[in-house]
C-alpha cells in the first residue's frame, strides 16, 4: 500500500515488485498545493536539499528497519517449520 501515487513511484524504484495498491490518507491534496515551500525552509532553518515531504522522510529513515524485521521474522518462521 502506498499513500500516493509520488509514494507508489518511490516504492517502485526502490525496486519493490509487489503490487502496489494506492490508498489515500483521507487529506485534500489541494489544500497544500499553495504551500510556499521555500518560505517554510526558511522560517525553520531547513535547507533546501533537506525536506522533500516528511513521508519520504519517515520512509527512508525506517526503511533499513523494516527490512531488517522482516528477514528476521522469516528466519524465526523459518526455523520453527
Amino acid at each position: 500500500m502506498a499513500p500516493s501515487e509520488p509514494m507508489r513511484a518511490l516504492l517502485l524504484d526502490y525496486g519493490i515488485s509487489a503490487r502496489i495498491q494506492v490508498i489515500p490518507t483521507g487529506l485534500p491534496a489541494e489544500r497544500f498545493v499553495a504551500g510556499d515551500g521555500a518560505r517554510f525552509r526558511a522560517n525553520f532553518g531547513i535547507a533546501a536539499d533537506r525536506l522533500n515531504y516528511l513521508q519520504f522522510l519517515t520512509i527512508r529513515r525506517y526503511l533499513s528497519l523494516v527490512f531488517a524485521t522482516l528477514v528476521t521474522l522469516l528466519l524465526v518462521l523459518a526455523i520453527w517449520s
